[in-house]
């Protein structure tokens, strides 16, 4: 039988199996503080998974899991880069309320502003009332502890290793935590520049190997181009992207037979997420960062409770921002109840934010920099979509109809453009939280070499 039909056929045990007869029968799972588990893969499209609609075999394990746990179909990361998105997910803020984002580039250095010391994290929460709490992480770029996205976390680890080797440092980790209760952080990689393309058994596909060079081909031929975007050039990315999709749903296969192996499912509250999406010529656009359209803002949540066996689907509009309050909402109240008003959003009940400030330096020293010299606030009121934009250029989409984003409505509907500009605004004008973006970041030549390998730093001399 061929492998990952097996993943599929098998994840009722593995998602049944814990401690003790009663937890493999249905029952409750242990008593005491649940663990937390956040995973995070980087640079995940969320269409591009079978349970959000692909009818390619990317992610059978991974679907599996969802039909057991709450999938929630619209979930929208809270910037189209990993920086801001990661500080929306720790401390449930949007961007312009945690300032780490871009700021006004001189567009030959970058200018970028880390978590300030004053705002707290869910870590810095779950670590007070007695969790352990750990990150391992593959994305050593912004992850370096200059961004302070660390805070509250006990071990930070960052390892530049595709899911299944990173699986071996979370196995370490769990066996040093022992009985105690975590919360652990884990980022992977895979479906992140360069793409994890190690063929795959079962998959339709046999991908391009290179370091990247196809996916730079049709950044040329996308945005310094006029003609139609090449349709060979992007199935060759998509399936390099989409084994890439593979080869990270085996690793969560991996992930979550380590909690079982350990007998830690059923005591786990698992949520697996994106920080953002990708572009694949869409909108004329290609990797992500330079816009907030939804194939970089709409991004898969799949959240897995302690001891949950039944699925479900959640409609409501739900952002990075309300991760964090939704982690503590699924928490027992005698541990975490007076945590709670500190991370408010919850899904369905906040508002709906995505912001851009700018683009990655490398885009704005490109030709085709001054479409990204601007800054993107996107609200989100199911099925509207109101994107103000600093060069004036707003635009207004019905998400139901139009879910490619094709017709820009705002001329047609300029009352309800005008009045999700004011709620837009009055939100932004009242941010929440201690206020003040800490200083900008001194990157060293190490960290800098480091994320020009990654793909975020153009030439440092604006050439």
């Amino acid at each position: 039988m061929p492998l990952r039909l097996l993943v599929v056929l098998s994840l009722v045990t593995i998602v049944s199996c814990s401690r003790g007869d009663d937890a493999r029968s249905g029952g409750p799972p242990a008593s005491g503080p649940p663990n937390v588990l956040l995973v995070v893969c980087d640079t995940l499209r969320a269409d591009r998974l079978g349970c959000y609609g692909n009818d390619r075999r990317t992610s059978p394990f991974l679907d599996a899991l969802a039909s057991r746990s709450t999938r929630y179909t619209r979930a929208f990361a809270s910037a189209p880069w990993t920086l801001p998105t990661h500080a929306s997910l720790f401390t449930g803020m949007h961007p312009f309320e945690h300032g780490v984002h871009t700021y006004e580039p001189n567009h030959t250095r970058e200018n970028l502003r880390p978590l300030a010391d004053a705002h707290l994290t869910l870590a810095e929460v779950l670590a007070e009332r007695g969790w352990s709490t750990g990150g391992i992480i593959s994305n050593m770029g912004w992850f370096d502890p200059v961004f302070q996205l660390d805070q509250g976390f006990d071990d930070w680890q960052l390892a530049r290793s595709y899911a299944s080797r990173l699986n071996l440092r979370v196995a370490r980790w769990l066996d040093e935590v022992g009985d105690d209760p975590f919360f652990l952080f884990v980022n992977y990689t895979d479906t992140h520049y360069v793409y994890n393309t190690r063929p795959v058994d079962d998959l339709d596909v046999v991908p391009d190997r290179d370091e990247g060079e196809l996916l730079h081909a049709l950044t040329e031929a996308v945005l310094a181009g006029e003609g139609p975007v090449p349709a060979e050039l992007r199935q060759r990315v998509l399936d390099q992207y989409d084994t890439a999709v593979a080869n990270l749903d085996d690793g969560l296969e991996g992930l979550v037979g380590l909690l079982r192996e350990r007998g830690l499912l059923d005591d786990t509250l698992l949520v697996i997420t994106s920080d953002h999406g990708e572009f694949f010529g869409e909108h004329r656009l290609v990797e992500h960062s330079k816009d907030v359209y939804d194939e970089v803002l709409r991004v898969p949540l799949v959240v897995k409770a302690p001891g949950q066996r039944t699925g479900r689907v959640d409609d409501r509009p739900t952002s990075s921002a309300d991760v964090a309050g939704l982690v503590l909402s699924l928490l027992p109240d005698a541990l975490v109840g007076d945590a709670r008003p500190l991370f408010p959003n919850l899904p369905g009940e906040a508002p709906v934010v995505s912001e851009n400030y700018w683009a990655r330096l490398k885009d704005l020293q490109a030709d085709w920099g001054h479409r990204f010299d601007r800054t993107r606030h996107v609200l989100v009121e199911w099925p509207w979509k109101f994107i103000a934009s600093s060069d004036g250029a707003h635009e207004l989409y019905d998400l139901a109809a139009d879910p490619a984003e094709s017709e820009d409505r705002v001329d047609d509907e300029p009352e309800r453009a005008a009045a999700m500009a004011a709620r837009l605004r009055e939100l932004m004008d009242a941010p929440r939280g201690p206020g003040g973006a800490a200083p900008p970041v001194d990157l060293d030549r190490d960290l800098e070499r480091t994320l020009r390998a990654l793909g975020y730093l153009g030439d440092p001399d604006g050439r």
